[in-house]
C-alpha cells in the first residue's frame, strides 16, 4: 500500500506547506521575497494560537499572503496580481474565513511583535 511504502510519514496539510508551494507561483523581486519570508513567520506563529484550529490552512496562508502585502505596503497592482492568481487558483480570497484570519494574524503579530510601529 502507498502508506506502508512512505512508512507511515504522513502529515495533514500547513499553512506553511501550502506557502512552500504557493511561493515559487509568486516570489518577483526582493521586495515579494520579504512579504512571502513574512507571510511564513505569520502562519508559523498561527500554529501557536488556538483560534486558527478550526480554519483551512489554505484559508490561514492567504490571509497571510493579504496581510504582508499590506504590511510591506505593496502597490496596488501587485497586491491585484496576487489577489488575481489566488482566484484563478480557486481560493476565494473574500471569504469570509480569510478575513477573519487577516483579522487574527493581525491581532498575533502584535502580541507577538509589540514593539513594532505597524
Amino acid at each position: 500500500s502507498i502508506m506502508k511504502s512512505l512508512d507511515w510519514h504522513l502529515h495533514p496539510p500547513t499553512a506553511v506547506a501550502f506557502l512552500e508551494n504557493f511561493y515559487p507561483l509568486l516570489a518577483k523581486g526582493d521586495e515579494m521575497a520579504d512579504c512571502l519570508e513574512f507571510s511564513r513567520f505569520l502562519s508559523e506563529l498561527s500554529a501557536c494560537a488556538y483560534p486558527f484550529v478550526s480554519a483551512k490552512p489554505s484559508s490561514i496562508a492567504v490571509a497571510a499572503i493579504l496581510y504582508s502585502l499590506e504590511y510591506f505596503g505593496q502597490h496596488h497592482s501587485e497586491v491585484s496580481c496576487c489577489r488575481k492568481l489566488m482566484e484563478e487558483l480557486g481560493l476565494d480570497v473574500g471569504a469570509e474565513e480569510v478575513e477573519a484570519c487577516g483579522a487574527l494574524l493581525n491581532k498575533v503579530h502584535r502580541l507577538a511583535m509589540p514593539n513594532r510601529d505597524n
